[in-house]
């Protein structure tokens, strides 16, 4: 059976690659990431300037445990 761990809800990205990456630097900077799972919810792809780099952060991060 999966561990359940704590979530952090990532809501609405709307593309915005940038600071999607500086959330994950500073939630490595307090080693969060290993014991908790991030949730992406919302718009993926309305507006940004990075629509396909944040979609292939997300395939990344969903490869390591998150979703």
């Amino acid at each position: 059976m999966e561990e359940t761990l704590p979530v952090i809800v990532v809501p609405d990205t709307h593309g915005y690659l940038d600071k999607v990456n500086k959330l994950i630097t500073e939630l490595n900077a307090h080693d969060l990431l290993n014991t908790r799972r991030l949730v992406f919810l919302g718009d993926y792809l309305d507006r940004g300037p990075d629509i396909f780099g944040l979609i292939e952060l997300c395939i990344k991060l969903q490869s390591q445990g998150h979703v």
